[in-house]
């Protein structure tokens, strides 16, 4: 069994991290453009997508601690 040096397996951990978000972006995109479109507030959808850009940065030196987020869907004001 080949060992894989600690820092090396953290950046293929943030690889995937990064990955995973970039495809939450997209539907995080999505779900703004709904609630735009609809004339909802999209404020909880534009805080999601913010917290989405800075997992990188947050969780850089522990990716395995990311516990993903579901998104805000758009919603009526009550």
């Amino acid at each position: 069994m080949t060992n894989i040096p600690s820092e090396i397996l953290k950046e293929m951990r943030m690889g995937e991290v990064r990955e995973i978000r970039n495809r939450l972006l997209v539907e995080a995109d999505r779900l703004v453009n709904k609630a735009e479109d609809k004339g909802l507030d999209s404020t909880p959808q534009r805080q999601y997508r913010d917290w989405l850009r800075d997992v990188p940065e947050t969780y850089k030196d522990n990716p395995e601690a990311v516990e993903w987020k579901e998104p805000p869907l758009p919603q009526p004001s009550a």
